[in-house]
């Protein structure tokens, strides 16, 4: 069976077969929807974290064979997976839009998003929306208890080193955010 068929499913033991097989995990259909986006619009929180992982493994693989240094294959795989959760669909959403936009919170899967790619909170789609304006206004004030105890999760990654005037240090935390127009 296709892999875009096996992930409809909801098939996580046919996604491992396909992925052991060398089918290829990180594909898109005509309208630039990964797996991933389909996995999180579905709340398949187990075929997600697998997605995430698979490419995390890959990358790494990937990235021991021709640097030979763990900690940069490590460092590479984390930021491919976050560029993977950055795939856009036509309409510029990230998996995490596909996460909040259901009929009941799915908190488990949006923590599991956030832990690879927490910018994709600021992402907007072609609509100017992001995530978070796509959850029921019914939920908003579980979400907001959500977002509240994992606030760590959406710190700012970065630290930037400049000086002052003075000559002193001063630290400003700043995050980046990639489009991922792929």
């Amino acid at each position: 069976p296709r892999v875009l068929d096996v992930v409809r499913r909801g098939d996580l033991v046919g996604l491992e077969k396909a992925a052991r097989d060398g089918v290829p995990i990180p594909c898109c259909n005509r309208f630039g929807e990964s797996l991933l986006h389909l996995a999180a619009r579905r709340g398949y929180v187990d075929i997600v974290k697998f997605l995430l992982k698979h490419q995390e493994e890959q990358q790494q693989e990937q990235r021991e064979s021709t640097t030979g240094s763990d900690d940069e294959a490590a460092a590479s795989s984390s930021s491919s997976v976050s560029n993977m959760l950055h795939i856009r669909d036509d309409y510029q959403r990230t998996p995490l839009h596909d996460a909040c936009w259901t009929a009941e919170p799915n908190f488990e899967l949006v923590h599991v998003l956030l832990e690879y790619a927490p910018e994709q909170v600021l992402m907007e789609d072609v609509r100017g929306n992001t995530p978070f304006d796509y959850v029921r206004k019914a939920h908003y004030e579980q979400w907001l208890r959500f977002l509240w105890q994992r606030k760590a999760l959406l710190q700012p990654k970065t630290l930037t080193v400049t000086t002052n005037q003075e000559g002193r240090q001063a630290n400003s935390p700043t995050t980046t955010c990639t489009t991922g127009d792929n």
